[in-house]
């Protein structure tokens, strides 16, 4: 699923449990959207122990000195499949 501030999906036509399109320049994806008011408008929130559908969202970047990937963040479109 994907926490949205209510006020960006109201904004977007998106109602707390819709299904809404995510993409950007790597991928896309159909995601529940659920409220939740503490996400900060203008950004939205993936559970990151449930991300396996939405890392084709993601570029992986390796941290030069410990190797470890980093794939946190990414600029993502939201549209409403209805």
């Amino acid at each position: 699923f994907l926490s949205m501030n209510p006020r960006d999906a109201k904004r977007l036509g998106l109602e707390d449990g819709d299904t809404a399109h995510v993409s950007n320049d790597q991928g896309d994806v159909s995601v529940v959207v659920k409220f939740a008011e503490r996400v900060p408008i203008g950004t939205v929130w993936f559970p990151e122990h449930f991300a396996q559908s939405i890392l084709p969202l993601f570029k992986v970047k390796l941290d030069s000195i410990t190797k470890v990937p980093s794939w946190k963040i990414a600029t993502v479109r939201i549209f409403c499949e209805g």
